[in-house]
């Protein structure tokens, strides 16, 4: 038996300023086919799961490319580069292999569609026809379709927010895949149908974390309704509003036992649970100055972290907001250290000046009108400069090689901050101020982007976490974002939102 994989896909936030080419789409480049098992093998990505899953079956992989991102609508161009990449291995193997086990996102969005996974596996269908099995892994923030159903012998989204449970979505999606085409081989019977609802409902990343009330709750709830009803698998979407799509809600999909309505029964009573407590998913924003003063009065040893949600990398936002760090520095509360902020001039003015030497001009706002005005800085020290490459230390993407670009810290009164070239990443974990040469112990305040993920390294390490969620378009506040094809009627943006109860079953 030979499957192909592969992971290719992208989260799109509709509201960056500018479309993503491929550079964008790709900053430190394509994993290749060459290096995907290796890069990949016992790793807790979707991939590792998968290779894991192959090898306890004796299955033979032929690896495509990697890449899985967060960014801008992608351009026509990159659209048409990434689905050249992937269809060439298609091309290429299509008449050897049993099934194709393919990590995607489940919230991307091009200038040509806006259904980004159901294009891929569209593309992938004219190739090898409508016979050849296809299992997909999927982000607990994919905006699923009908469509992307039908494409597909399934679909298995993580459970988990940060994502520490993608290497079991992989590897579910591998085991099944493998189960499906045995049962057409001649094996046991492989028997199932999907049920699907979708809900009118925007979920705010801001209050997502499964490791916190409300979303703790509602994931053991989900669990819950797997064991009792006896499916395969459950899962409860969050979706990605940002996305911007009609799609772009929260969704319940099951799978289980073929004609027992075992899968449509899960689906019901997770989508009623879930629809009774819409108002536990509320959140309210505070500013930066607000998150700053929560921060200062907090009196347990140990530094505090300030997450500012709404410039999230990991959501497609652009990176170089200003609102955290500008109140940072008026404040000049600390010691305190912001990483980071995404401005490759400054970068360029720091390597220029030297270690010890002192620079002016202006940081971050470059990109956009929403993430505040660009920092007058003046005199500013250059602490320390590097290429910006870590070893991620969190569970999230542990032992991923991430590039920040060249790479400055700069001190001015008793804030330092993080600048970076390359636009890359959200702070998972410690890995990025270590390449940058700043021990964490040695500060009081801690200032990253993300919204949730940091939290799998920093919430047992942190003395508090405190959440600033200044404009941005990764905001938990839905009203303040122009969106244009969400349905109309849906909870919070609009109190007559009713769920209708549909549920849908694909066989």
């Amino acid at each position: 038996m030979k499957v192909l994989i592969g992971m290719l896909g992208q989260e799109t936030n509709a509201f960056a300023a500018e479309h993503c080419d491929f550079q964008h789409f790709a900053p430190n480049g394509l994993v290749e086919a060459k290096d995907f098992i290796e890069v990949n093998k016992g790793g807790n990505d979707y991939p590792g799961g998968m290779i894991r899953a192959a090898a306890e079956e004796g299955v033979d992989l032929i690896p495509m490319v990697g890449n899985l991102t967060a960014g801008a609508i992608l351009t026509a161009e990159c659209l048409e580069q990434i689905t050249d990449i992937l269809l060439s291995f298609v091309e290429k193997h299509g008449k050897e292999i049993d099934g194709i086990c393919l990590a995607l996102h489940g919230a991307g969005r091009a200038e040509t569609t806006q259904d980004l996974e159901a294009y891929t596996l569209t593309k992938i269908r004219e190739v090898t026809g409508s016979d050849l099995p296809i299992t997909v892994t999927l982000d607990l923030h994919a905006n699923i379709t009908p469509d992307m159903i039908r494409l597909s012998q399934g679909l298995f989204g993580i459970k988990e927010y940060p994502h520490v449970d993608k290497a079991a979505a992989g590897f579910l999606a591998m085991k099944t895949l493998i189960r499906i085409i045995r049962s057409r081989q001649g094996g046991p019977a492989y028997d199932m149908e999907t049920a699907f609802t979708q809900l009118p409902l925007l979920i705010p990343p801001l209050i997502g974390s499964t490791f916190e009330w409300p979303m703790e709750e509602v994931r053991d709830y989900v669990l819950a309704c797997k064991e009792k009803y006896g499916l395969l698998d459950a899962s409860f979407f969050h979706g990605f509003p940002y996305t911007d799509v009609k799609d772009a809600v929260a969704s319940v999909l099951a799978i289980g036992p073929r004609g027992k309505d075992q899968a449509e029964k899960a689906v019901r009573d997770i989508a009623g649970y879930v629809w009774a407590r819409r108002r536990d998913f509320l959140s309210r924003a505070l500013s930066p100055r607000e998150a700053i003063d929560r921060a200062l009065a907090v009196k347990t040893d140990g530094y505090v972290v300030i997450n500012e949600s709404s410039d999230n990398p990991g959501g497609g936002t652009p990176g170089d907001g200003t609102y955290l760090l500008q109140a940072m520095l008026e404040r000049n509360a600390g010691p305190a250290i912001f990483c980071s902020i995404y401005d490759p001039e400054m970068v360029s003015l720091a390597v220029e000046a030297g270690v010890g030497g002192k620079v002016s001009g202006f940081l971050g706002g470059k990109t956009d009108k929403f993430h505040g005005r660009p920092i007058p800085i003046k005199d500013a020290f250059v602490c320390c400069l590097s290429e910006g490459v870590y070893i991620c230390n969190s569970p999230v993407q542990a032992g991923m090689v991430i590039s920040m670009g060249k790479t400055a810290r700069l001190r001015l009164g008793q804030v330092e901050m993080v600048v970076t070239s390359i636009m890359a990443r959200q702070t998972y974990c410690d890995g990025p101020f270590i390449a940058a040469g700043a021990d964490l112990n040695h500060y009081r305040l801690i200032a990253i982007k993300s919204s949730n993920h940091f939290k799998a390294f920093f919430k047992k390490r942190a003395a508090a976490i405190i959440t600033a969620d200044p404009p941005g378009i990764q905001t938990s506040q839905f009203d303040t974002l122009p969106f244009e094809h969400l349905p109309c009627n849906v909870w919070p943006l609009s109190s007559q939102a009713a769920y209708s109860g549909e549920v849908q079953i694909f066989f």
